[in-house]
């Protein structure tokens, strides 16, 4: 709170002592001092001695609240670039008004450029194999305006065989899916990336057909593996009957995409021994 000096009804710095990083400023009549930056003691000519109006005070305190959200958002953008929405977020302890002045500023310093960002990020999400689409959705979640999301679109088409190689690392082993799931999850993928429905099946049946050939061998030892690792991560309980644990193994196959028909052909060959 600023004090008033007897009197003058001014407020009066008592003493202006130099730190590390800021200065320490004590009023006449305060029982603290109150740390100010170099920018603030600099902007309004501070000095021991020196008497300010309440009103004027006031500007300064209001100025030094703004230049410490500065230096934070500085900070962070130190540590990678920010939409001017992004930034606007972190300065949400000022006013609206001190919040735009701020944002001003660090655009003038060169800090916050959103057609840059965005330009920088739609050629990387391109190289990732995202098309439109998905572009411009990831550049609107960073605080991009539709409008300049689009005007920063690559004009060539995304590369199919990136997207492939890209959902294929996603997906792992298809092997440990059934064929019908590990399709759905590719279509799923490309999709997120902006293909077309065409697209998207074209590419899937692609990865499924790689990962599983034209017969049902590999589907066959897909099922095997997923039962074998069902067994290993659900041992049968020492009280449960055999019926039971077929339905546990029995749940968790099927979730995994395979049909009733084939798990229950499955569970009566693996565990044709323990029946015994």
């Amino acid at each position: 709170m600023p004090v008033q000096s007897e009197n003058t009804g001014k407020v009066v710095i008592l003493k202006l002592e130099a730190k590390k990083r800021c200065y320490s400023c004590l009023l006449k009549g305060a029982e603290k001092p109150v740390d100010l930056s170099v920018e603030t003691v600099s902007e309004f000519s501070l000095c021991q001695g020196k008497e300010l109006t309440r009103a004027r005070w006031a500007q300064i305190l209001a100025f030094e609240r703004r230049q410490g959200a500065i230096a934070k958002a500085r900070n962070a953008l130190a540590r990678r670039p920010l939409s001017r929405s992004e930034v606007r977020a972190k300065l949400k302890d000022l006013s609206p008004l001190e919040i735009e002045k701020a944002l001003d500023q660090l655009e003038d310093e060169g800090l916050i450029d959103d057609r840059a960002l965005a330009d920088e990020l739609a050629q990387e999400y391109a190289a990732k194999g995202l098309a439109g689409s998905a572009i411009v959705v990831r550049l609107v979640k960073r605080g991009i305006s539709s409008n300049l999301a689009r005007q920063v679109l690559p004009e060539s088409e995304p590369s199919e065989e990136v997207a492939y190689q890209a959902v294929a690392r996603a997906l792992g082993s298809a092997r440990s899916l059934s064929r019908r799931l590990a399709q759905r999850k590719a279509y799923a993928q490309f999709a997120a990336r902006g293909f077309d429905s065409s697209a998207c099946h074209r590419l899937s049946e692609r990865l499924v057909g790689e990962a599983f050939g034209a017969d049902s061998e590999r589907e066959r030892v897909a099922m095997l593996d997923n039962l074998r690792a069902c067994v290993r991560q659900m041992p049968r309980r020492p009280d449960e009957t055999l019926e039971s644990y077929r339905t546990r193994l029995y749940r968790r196959l099927v979730s995994r995409g395979f049909t009733p028909s084939e798990v229950i052909d499955a569970l009566d060959k693996e565990l044709c021994d323990e029946a015994d």
